[in-house]
């Protein structure tokens, strides 16, 4: 067993054109000197975690930077396109005499925007989607009427469809829904009235209408039932060739 020692005295270095150290050390047993060489120590550089978090940092407050002013750009010419229609509803919301649902107002910006357009650009929101689609399908449940939303935000009736119960009731255009089943419309929009009103056959429904053109105010009980659709109305056609759609001239 040979057992090595670096003595300081007796040890030196030894150049070497590896990289590497050599060290002459004296041994103790055999009166010989050994080499004995040393490997180079790698060292790496690892970046702390919470350096990590401040680049990661400065880089989202770079992209922000980036992409702010293109944001504020866009917002001004928003507001310079749109600005005079804004102010028209603050006018109109502080200085008109009375109070007109937001939703009343920014319907009737819509559909003018669309008038621009031509006659076959209309918007449908939820419910009067759903009342077209039940159209063109030909039935559906419910009490038979199609509605719009009024001026002073309630349900107004369009027409009640032949042959429906709301038909058979005497629910005649321009009929406005003041409750149903107890639960005032003031507050609720035109899709909540449509489902309020439909339900299965053989239910009922109890609807307060207001008819502007008696002053008359009421309810009308009706049973829903199946309503089918007809995509033609038209029932006469005049000397014009062209159809006369009333289906009752005095409803």
């Amino acid at each position: 067993m040979v057992n090595q020692l670096n003595l300081p005295r007796n040890a030196r270095q030894l150049p070497s054109s590896t990289g590497r150290r050599k060290t002459l050390a004296y041994n103790g047993l055999r009166g010989g000197v050994a080499e004995r060489t040393s490997r180079p120590t790698e060292q790496y550089t690892i970046m702390p975690k919470r350096n990590l978090i401040w680049l990661a940092i400065a880089v989202v407050i770079g992209a922000l930077l980036w992409k702010v002013p293109e944001f504020i750009v866009q917002q001004e010419q928003l507001y310079k396109r749109f600005g005079p229609m804004l102010d028209v509803h603050t006018q109109i919301r502080k200085n008109y005499v009375e109070e007109v649902p937001d939703d009343t107002l920014i319907r009737g910006a819509i559909d003018g925007m669309l008038g621009r357009l031509d006659p076959y650009s209309h918007y449908f929101d939820r419910a009067e989607l759903e009342q077209f689609n039940i159209r063109t399908r030909g039935e559906f449940k419910g009490i038979g009427i199609e509605i719009v939303q009024s001026a002073t935000g309630e349900p107004q009736v369009v027409s009640p469809i032949e042959g429906s119960p709301a038909f058979d009731a005497g629910l005649r255009s321009g009929d406005l829904i003041k409750h149903i089943d107890g639960r005032s419309t003031v507050d609720l929009n035109l899709a909540d009235c449509v489902q309020l009103i439909q339900g299965e056959p053989g239910t009922s429904v109890t609807l307060g209408i207001h008819r502007p053109e008696t002053d008359q105010t009421f309810e009308k009980e009706i049973t829903r039932g199946i309503v089918k659709v007809r995509t033609v109305r038209g029932w006469a056609r005049g000397d014009e060739y062209d159809w006369d759609y009333l289906i009752d001239p005095e409803r």
